[in-house]
Formats: structure tokens, C-alpha cells, sequence
């Protein structure tokens, strides 16, 4: 059994793809950052490129002393080095080094983990043509914000529902709401709410956005 894999990422045979750089930054010859890099030079197509990191290796036996800050280091240079115009991402082996806060690794993720995002858009996958826009409208109950969504759109996946709690201030990306969802309570009345449909592929409509 064999597997060129570099030849589907270039003739972007592949949606993504994700090569075990499981080395760590400083390693010689098998720099993590020189094979991310690398990899993304061989991305002609433009494919979703998600490298996956060894978290499993943090205070192992397999790599003795490696610490939870290498998975920190590897996150950022995927977003400095091996990013696409969809945005960047990685894998981690495997979710049981983060479940058991190996080297503290749970604990220091959310410093790079800082807001919530949605999977990247996939458009080769979908129609040319995005969704369309929703046609929400606003209710406050109890002193909550209700988006209401209206009835079902084609191509609309999903609902996306964003909210800035001050004018000016960050937006905040809440949990996607399924097509077909009647409404979306959010968890106060924020000063703006914006509002877009997801396509199947990850497509974003146009923004439909409240303020009060």
C-alpha cells in the first residue's frame, strides 16, 4: 500500500490535508517549521492544509522533556507559515494528551485559542453562486436577544450569528445554528448582532446586521 500525497495536494485531489509534522521546532533536519513550509510551497491548488502536531509526545517517553509550550510554538508558526487565503489550521495527535492536561497543555491552550471560529469555506466544493442572504428579524425576551430566523433558505446549511456587546468593541462568533433552526436565543442583548447563511461548503452569504 502506498500514498503519494504530495501529488494529490498538488493536483488538489484532496479537500485537506494534514502531514504528521511530528518534530519539534528546533529539530535538525526535520524542523517543524521548515516542513511547514515546505508543504505549503507544494499547495498550488490552494487545498486546505492543516498540519497535525505530536500533543500526544508532550512529557512522553517517546520524546522525553518536550513541553506543552512546543504545541503552543507549532500552532503559531502554522498561522505564520502555513496559512492559504481560507486561513490556517492544524490537527492535534491526539485529543487524550489535552484531556489529561499533559504538561499543562490544557490549560495553556486558550491563550491561543481565543475566539470561536467556523471550519473555512471549501468553494470548490459548492455552487458559484453563495447562499442567499436571511431575513432574520429581533425580539428581546426577558432582556435576551432572539434572532429569529424566519422560514428555512436554500443552499443555508447554517445560520451564523455574531454579536459585538458594545459598539465598536470585538465581534464574537456564537455557535452555528442549523438551517432549519426556528431561532437562536443569544445569552443577553448585545449593541450589534450581524447574521449570515452558511452554504454546504462552508460559502458565507452576504451580512445582514442589527443595531440598537
Amino acid at each position: 500500500i502506498s500514498a503519494d500525497s504530495r501529488t494529490w495536494l498538488r493536483e488538489g485531489w484532496v479537500d485537506y490535508l494534514s502531514p504528521q509534522l511530528y518534530w519539534r521546532i528546533d529539530d535538525r533536519p526535520h524542523s517543524f517549521s521548515s516542513l511547514a513550509k515546505w508543504w505549503n510551497g507544494e499547495n498550488k491548488k490552494g487545498r486546505h492544509l492543516w498540519p497535525g502536531t505530536a500533543s500526544s509526545r508532550v512529557m512522553s517517553d517517546t520524546d522525553p522533556g518536550r513541553p506543552a509550550s512546543e504545541i503552543l510554538r507549532q500552532i503559531q508558526v502554522t498561522r505564520e507559515s502555513a496559512a492559504n487565503r481560507f486561513g490556517s489550521g492544524h490537527l492535534h495527535w491526539s485529543f487524550a494528551a489535552i484531556k489529561a492536561d499533559r504538561g499543562g497543555l490544557r490549560k495553556k491552550l486558550p491563550t491561543v485559542y481565543q475566539a470561536v471560529a467556523i471550519p473555512p469555506a471549501s468553494p470548490w466544493l459548492s455552487p458559484p453562486k453563495a447562499p442567499p442572504a436571511p431575513k432574520p428579524s429581533i425580539q428581546v425576551r426577558d432582556g435576551r436577544a432572539v434572532v429569529v430566523f424566519g422560514a428555512p433558505q436554500k443552499n443555508a446549511r447554517w445560520r451564523l450569528v455574531q454579536a459585538r456587546p458594545q459598539s465598536g468593541g470585538p465581534w464574537f462568533t456564537l455557535r452555528l445554528a442549523p438551517g432549519g433552526a426556528p431561532e437562536l436565543t443569544l445569552p443577553d442583548a448585545p449593541a450589534e448582532i450581524a447574521v449570515r447563511n452558511v452554504g454546504y461548503a462552508g460559502t458565507l452569504s452576504e451580512t445582514v446586521g442589527f443595531a440598537r
